[in-house]
């Protein structure tokens, strides 16, 4: 069997509220109501490797309730956006950037600490690439680039 292409297991992923509700057996409404604040996509591989509610697994990208119970904690708990030059680089240490180049993600893990940015498409902008390389450029002493993406 040939192996499928990334972009086809992309698109096979469970990316609406209704499909990851069938596939766990969830209450749609409730999977809705998570996935107006936060992005919510599964890959089919992933979702295979779960073996029961509640496991390691589930718990890292199925969506649950307690995600907007949690809203009152910091919106960038690793304070990324302080250290962040130009809005694709964040300039923590002397002698390294992270570039952040997509914040789009395979699946969508429920702790992630830029919630407040990953599954937008309009976060990063072309702009903002040229920009980032700009500012790498203008900093020699910066000698490790770290290129991340959601």
């Amino acid at each position: 069997m040939e192996e499928d292409s990334w972009q086809r297991i992309l698109n096979r992923s469970l990316k609406s509220p209704e499909e990851i509700a069938h596939f766990f057996d969830l209450d749609p409404a409730k999977v809705r109501k998570i996935a107006r604040h936060f992005r919510v996509q599964i890959t089919p591989y992933y979702a295979e490797l779960i073996k029961a509610k509640g496991d390691a697994l589930y718990r890292q990208v199925v969506p649950d309730p307690a995600e907007l119970e949690e809203r009152d904690g910091a919106a960038d708990p690793l304070s990324e956006d302080e250290d962040s030059p130009v809005p694709s680089i964040v300039h923590r240490y002397p002698d390294r950037v992270l570039f952040l180049v997509s914040h789009l993600c395979a699946s969508y893990c429920r702790f992630c600490t830029r919630k407040r940015k990953v599954g937008d498409l309009n976060k990063i902008h072309p702009r903002h690439i040229e920009d980032g390389v700009k500012y790498i450029r203008a900093h020699p002493e910066v000698r490790d680039v770290v290129i991340s993406g959601g």
